[in-house]
């Protein structure tokens, strides 16, 4: 990034209203988290020229990094106004009203983003999760978790949307669909820890509590220090009746964090 910056410096340096060097060395400093500076040089790009759509979407970009929201919007609405056609535009603005609590315009803004998304799956399923997750704030949780579901279908081997899928059905009570949807992501990861231990504490609620000391006791043993694993399964031996066993393991969860038992009262 730093010699991409030097060489743009040269350019500017021989011909100062070179739009590719100054739109260059904006997207170099974004990329690498310089966002005043990077904004700097995308206004300098619509001082040049005002009709090129890129340069109002990269300062639009860099406003909304640093929280200046509402001119982030309007330098993407002249984006729009110059690319209408521009999904990654729309997903921005999407993104940015999101930020500003604009819910209901951030969601217009995402579907828009999705019908213009066509062979772009990146975008796509950006909009998607983003969209969902909108959707879930204003508590429209059916079609959060159709969007879910079309983000998956996009891109089933993106774990953070199922997670949210789980976690969303897991606020409904619906665990046994939460359950199901633990169960499909550990047939693409079976060696994640927190899969284990989420599809365990819904099989604890299903009140399958043989099912969640199996599923516990493969969390611990990909991750012997996994704290609420052990938790869990103390729990889930107390409803069995086993005293003994439970307190071993919720010993061995509090040697492991002193401060498991104020943890896990939180997280449940």
């Amino acid at each position: 990034t730093d010699a991409a910056i030097d060489w743009f410096n040269k350019a500017i340096e021989i011909q100062n209203d070179y739009v590719p060097a100054w739109y260059g060395r904006g997207l170099a400093r974004y990329d690498s988290q310089q966002y005043t500076p990077a904004l700097e040089d995308f206004t300098r790009v619509t001082q040049i020229d005002p009709n090129l759509a890129e340069g109002w979407l990269g300062r639009g970009q860099a406003l909304a990094q640093l929280n200046r929201y509402k001119e982030a919007a309007i330098a993407l609405d002249n984006a729009l106004a110059l690319d209408p056609a521009s999904a990654e535009a729309w997903h921005y603005r999407g993104d940015v009203l999101f930020k500003w609590q604009r819910y209901e315009q951030a969601i217009a803004a995402y579907e828009k983003a999705i019908e213009l998304a066509g062979n772009n799956a990146a975008i796509a399923y950006d909009g998607w999760f983003k969209y969902g997750e909108t959707l879930e704030l204003i508590y429209q949780y059916d079609r959060a978790l159709v969007a879910y579901d079309r983000g998956i279908e996009l891109m089933p081997d993106q774990l953070n949307i199922r997670l949210k899928r789980g976690k969303l059905l897991e606020k409904l009570e619906r665990y046994g669909e939460a359950a199901f949807t633990y169960d499909r992501a550990l047939g693409i990861w079976p060696d994640n820890p927190f899969l284990y231990l989420k599809l365990g504490q819904m099989f604890y609620r299903l009140e399958r509590y043989e099912d969640a000391i199996q599923v516990f006791d493969r969390g611990i043993q990909l991750q012997p220090a996994n704290y609420k694993c052990w938790w869990e399964r103390a729990r889930t031996l107390e409803k069995m009746n086993r005293t003994p066993d439970a307190i071993r393991s919720y010993e061995i969860a509090v040697q492991i964090n002193p401060d498991c038992q104020m943890a896990m009262l939180e997280e449940n």
